[in-house]
């Protein structure tokens, strides 16, 4: 995956998009990214009682969300009942990705007519990823199993399993250490150095009950 130009473009993408909104600290704020690019969020409801489309309608399209522009307005409809938290943040910055990528037609429809395509899904995907638990943030970040990928980075237990395996093939991959970021690491150089000194200080508090226990 990391050799492929869509991975690529996805890390020059998920780049650009961190360095645009000055993205300094996690979990990442999806509803912030998309503020600043001019998109509406809106829960089922609100986009049913707006539009007359019926809640199950919107239900049968997704479970978790979509994308779509109405009067060339782009959109993020989601369920808001969807649980836990962190994959209804994981749906918002995947439909995020869907207008970033330009998946989303600038057309009036209230439901997207694009067909549910696989390599859309992804590319979405990808970038969601990319930009949601960065691999050379989580080096930095010392992190040394997926409970604490999912605590720092706001992911579900399934995302951070995933991801964790990903950083598991970057670890022992011949890439370059930065991955293709650049730039966009050096607003994260203080969360980076924050996050492991609280680390390690409370792995020294450990180790002192530890020790006062055994005494």
């Amino acid at each position: 995956m990391f050799y492929s130009p869509s991975y690529r473009r996805a890390v020059e993408m998920a780049a650009r998009i961190l360095l645009e909104n000055q993205v300094s600290a996690y979990p990442l704020n999806p509803v912030s990214l998309a503020n600043r690019s001019g998109l509406k969020i809106l829960p089922y409801t609100r986009f049913a009682a707006l539009t007359g489309v019926a809640e199950a309608e919107l239900l049968a399209l997704s479970e978790d969300g979509f994308s779509t522009c109405v009067d060339s307005q782009y959109l993020i409809i989601y369920n808001p009942a969807v649980q836990p938290r962190s994959r209804r943040r994981w749906t918002l910055l995947h439909e995020y990705s869907h207008i970033r990528l330009g998946h989303v037609p600038a057309e009036d429809a209230l439901l997207p007519s694009r067909p549910n395509e696989r390599y859309l899904e992804a590319a979405a995907d990808e970038l969601t990823s990319c930009l949601i638990a960065p691999l050379p943030l989580i080096f930095l970040c010392r992190i040394e199993d997926e409970r604490e990928l999912a605590r720092c980075f706001g992911l579900s237990g399934q995302a951070a399993a995933n991801i964790f395996e990903t950083y598991r093939k970057y670890r022992r991959s011949d890439l370059p250490p930065a991955l293709g970021y650049g730039a966009a690491l050096d607003n994260f150089c203080r969360f980076a150095m924050e996050y492991t000194w609280k680390k390690e200080r409370e792995n020294g508090r450990r180790r002192y009950f530890q020790v006062d226990i055994d005494a």
